[in-house]
């Protein structure tokens, strides 16, 4: 799973969530169909929203995976070039910490994983809805491989910023801080 290590020859873009609207993906979709050729790849991993005949004008371009259990997800994550998540709303988006973990620079929106994406750094911070933004970046990451793999080496250190244990590290120095203010206060 290390990035030097995956073909320069073809492109692999991944998705990961619930393919609807709010994660953008009308706008991943268009992107990549202005971006792809012969040599690139698109899946997308997750439930389609609704009935999915919205879908169907783009079926020739991407292949679906509709459930994956969490053992089979990291080798879906490792075969992968570039993670896409072009989402409209989210919180904690689990997905793009999991495609980091597994050396993927991100293409996302600041609409939540922009906590833990820095732009230029672990990957791209596109604008919500911008289709060109998209567009350029994956571009720029097809045309420059050592810039693929250096990001994708970024994502996987910061990614390690975020495990449970560092979290719940913060978490009891954060209430030990607060614990001790307190009682100063009360001095």
């Amino acid at each position: 799973g290390i990035p030097s290590s995956r073909s320069c020859k073809q492109l692999r873009v991944l998705f990961v969530g619930q393919i609807g609207q709010r994660k953008g993906i009308s706008y991943l979709l268009r992107a990549f169909k202005r971006y792809r050729s012969s040599r690139t790849f698109l899946t997308l991993v997750g439930k389609i929203q609704g009935d999915g005949l919205c879908f169907s004008p783009w079926r020739h371009m991407f292949k679906h995976i509709n459930h994956c259990p969490q053992i089979e997800l990291r080798n879906i994550y490792q075969k992968n070039d570039i993670f896409l998540f072009p989402t409209l709303l989210e919180g904690m988006p689990l997905v793009v910490l999991e495609a980091m973990a597994c050396g993927l620079p991100v293409i996302t929106t600041p609409n939540g994983p922009g906590d833990i994406v820095r732009d230029g750094v672990d990957g791209f911070l596109v604008p919500p809805r911008d289709v060109d933004a998209i567009v350029n970046c994956l571009e720029c990451l097809s045309r420059d491989p050592e810039l693929r793999i250096w990001m994708g080496r970024n994502a996987r250190r910061r990614a390690q910023n975020f495990t449970w244990e560092v979290y719940r590290k913060k978490a009891v120095n954060f209430v030990q801080e607060w614990l001790n203010h307190s009682k100063s206060m009360m001095k």
